[in-house]
């Protein structure tokens, strides 16, 4: 049985709630919805898990209050992986849609023993949950990168003590020039479709620690 922390990003109070599905599921609402769903199929495989969400917390607090809550859980019980369900708006027609997964990249020339750890169990999660979205997805995927691969702030993965990743499976908005094939696809069917393969990708690196 694996011990698997998954989280909610963004918050419910966020200044800026893109919509992102043709039924009005925001930035927040697509990834509690998904969240929920990866949670469910890892009950179902017998594993044990823990569900992180602050609804209420503005940007950036829930950022390191997710890192602490991650970083409590895991003293309580040694967590195999933290996962964030993360999904980002575009605006469309700026680079994608397109998915990716990131994880703790090897930093330095001598990384720590938790370096090593991050990187290795971190990269095996990442690459199982890429390659399932690839698969169902009707856009690109960029693939499992290292965190050092973007220039954003990544204190989800940099800061918290078990092995973590973070899935974006969509960087995606709905507007007026949305293509149809894709704006189809944001539907909740493809948003379950997505948790599905996320879930799918999960149960499988927890089936294997």
């Amino acid at each position: 049985m694996a011990r698997i922390c998954l989280v909610v990003a963004h918050s419910a109070v966020t200044d800026r709630q893109a919509r992102i599905s043709e039924i009005g599921l925001d930035e927040y609402g697509a990834s509690r919805r998904q969240t929920a769903m990866v949670q469910a199929m890892l009950h179902d495989a017998g594993h044990d898990t823990c569900l992180i969400d602050t609804p209420h917390r503005m940007y950036p607090g829930y950022l390191t209050e997710h890192v602490r809550l991650v970083n409590e859980a895991h003293r309580r019980a040694d967590l195999d992986l933290a996962v964030e369900i993360h999904h980002n708006a575009g605006p469309a027609g700026t680079s994608g849609p397109y998915s990716m997964v990131l994880y703790y990249g090897e930093v330095g020339h001598a990384p720590q023993v938790r370096d090593l750890r991050h990187s290795e169990e971190g990269k095996k999660a990442a690459s199982l949950v890429a390659w399932e979205l690839e698969r169902t997805c009707p856009w690109r995927s960029v693939g499992a990168r290292p965190h050092e691969w973007t220039d954003r702030s990544l204190t989800f993965i940099e800061d918290t003590a078990p092995p973590a990743i973070i899935v974006e499976p969509g960087f995606f908005e709905v507007d007026d020039e949305t293509p149809p094939a894709e704006l189809a696809w944001y539907s909740a069917q493809g948003l379950d479709l997505e948790a599905e393969a996320i879930g799918r990708a999960i149960c499988k690196f927890a089936g294997e620690v």
